[in-house]
């Protein structure tokens, strides 16, 4: 018997803090200088206070070499499931349906 739970993944900002930037060795407000933003936006951004944008994606992508492309999906899956999770996304969508002349084209 196999016991399933879901398990809430990390954001971007958390995939970065544990597994990327420890690596370096460096201090937050020498990844912050280096990023060009201040260290209070990289400490919101790393403990999940703020979403990872692309243009800070694509920053740390060209400063430090990680993939802006999988830092982006990494956020999306987290902010997806914290929407899905949210009571008010579970309740039923009504769904207006379109007239005839406006699915045809013009």
């Amino acid at each position: 018997m196999t016991i399933k739970r879901k398990v809430a993944p990390m954001s971007a900002g958390a995939t970065l803090k544990y597994w990327q930037f420890a690596d370096l060795e460096l201090s937050q407000d020498e990844i912050a200088k280096r990023l060009g933003i201040s260290r209070k936006h990289l400490s919101e951004v790393l403990n999940d206070k703020a979403p990872l944008s692309e243009e800070l994606a694509v920053r740390i992508e060209k400063v430090f070499g990680f993939s802006a492309k999988v830092l982006m999906r990494i956020e999306m899956d987290y902010r997806l499931y914290h929407i899905r999770e949210r009571d008010d996304a579970k309740k039923p969508v009504k769904v207006a349906r379109a007239s005839r002349p406006a699915l045809e084209p013009a």
